[in-house]
């Protein structure tokens, strides 16, 4: 349930419109829509690789940044255009595998 909620999070704060004025508002990863595609096998792929008892839920937003947020600012990264305000959405999904969480665009 953790790992769900901080995925829910990251669709959230992606789904946003890319800002980019500097400051605290400023927003480069945006316009992404996310699906967690058989999420109950994504987040339970990610507690039992990644949680770590002495450390409790962060373990878990540490999973999903990394195995999840990071790769997913790769594969925008990837999408041969400019980051800009007002782009259209783009679609990625986060799905399990080979036993690896995995994250790829849609189109």
């Amino acid at each position: 349930m953790v790992a769900h909620k901080y995925l829910l999070e990251l669709s959230g704060k992606v789904r946003s419109s890319v800002n980019l004025s500097t400051g605290p508002n400023e927003q480069l990863l945006g316009n992404v829509r996310l699906r967690i595609k058989k999420d109950a096998s994504v987040c339970g792929l990610l507690a039992v690789s990644e949680y770590h008892a002495d450390l409790g839920a962060r373990s878990l937003i540490t999973a999903v940044k990394s195995q999840v947020e990071d790769v997913l600012v790769e594969r925008y990264l990837d999408v041969e255009r400019e980051i800009g305000e007002g782009n259209e959405i783009v679609e990625f999904v986060v799905d399990v595998q080979g036993g690896e969480v995995v994250v790829n665009m849609v189109g």
